[in-house]
């Protein structure tokens, strides 16, 4: 009896040979499931996404650092203009006699006018408040970082503290400029720094027109702060923003990419080559 297998037609080789060769490209193939490699799409979003999260690193750290300035310079203000303001109600109604005319003068003019230098404490504390409140927030990560929370909070309290500052000081220095109106604190100290007369009566009135003129610049210079936290949190939004719509992208396009490969991964799966012709 002969067992010898039939001889093979030209369909059946045609079809081990297919086979033969598909086996071979799939055990040698980047696709092979023993060798699994990661897709151009995860390593791509991989860096970006550790760029990303050095980039709010920096930003949060900026703001914190801002913030900080922010209340020690207010701070300073409120502490400037507390002692100025105690040294006047605390010897408005007193007098000084006059050695060269022989009468009796007050020490601070009756109608001097405290309301700019008021106005000036009031916003300067309230900053000062803000301010803390937010350093003291910053424990949290919440607030640290850059989330909803603290974007809420960084631009009320910038917002509210650029519009005090410019306001006040704006009036602060306007009042001050104006030779027609009456003698505010800043103005009397500086034209009276000279005046010993009045050095011995209430100390030393150089020292406090140079205190009160800080007051002044520092009110810019928090100003200026405000204005610069802005600014960076317009440039973590954007870069933020920016972030996002590139993950979409990229989501996208690994989409369609493992579309494309839906069909070999397939034939991967159920180990069935291609049809022979």
């Amino acid at each position: 009896m002969d067992t010898s297998l039939p001889p093979e037609d030209e369909q059946t080789k045609s079809f081990l040979h297919s086979s033969h060769s598909y086996t071979g490209a799939t055990r040698n193939s980047p696709l092979s499931t023993s060798e699994p490699r990661s897709h151009p799409h995860e390593s791509h979003n991989l860096l970006r996404s550790r760029a990303n999260k050095s980039k709010e690193r920096w930003i949060s750290r900026t703001r914190l650092v801002l913030r900080i300035l922010s209340f020690l310079t207010s701070a300073a203000i409120v502490a400037v203009l507390a002692h100025a303001v105690s040294v006047y109600y605390s010897s408005k109604n007193m007098y000084m006699r006059d050695e060269k005319y022989d009468v009796e003068l007050r020490v601070w003019p009756a109608d001097l006018k405290m309301k700019p230098t008021l106005l000036l404490l009031g916003a300067a504390s309230v900053a000062t408040l803000m301010s803390a409140v937010l350093c003291a927030a910053s424990i949290s990560k919440t607030v640290r970082r850059i989330t909803t929370v603290s974007t809420i909070l960084t631009l009320i309290t910038s917002v509210i503290a650029i519009g005090l500052w410019i306001a006040v000081a704006v009036l602060y220095k306007v009042d001050d400029l104006n030779e027609n109106e009456r003698y505010d604190m800043l103005s009397y100290t500086c034209a009276r720094r000279h005046d010993a007369t009045l050095d011995q009566a209430i100390g030393d009135l150089g020292s406090m027109c140079y205190q009160m003129r800080y007051a002044w610049w520092a009110a810019l210079a928090v100003g200026l702060l405000e204005i610069v936290a802005v600014g960076v949190f317009l440039y973590g939004l954007v870069a933020t923003r920016r972030y996002r719509s590139y993950t979409q992208l990229d989501g996208n396009g690994e989409k369609e990419s493992d579309a494309k490969l839906q069909h070999p991964l397939r034939i991967l799966k159920t180990g069935r080559g291609p049809r022979p012709s």
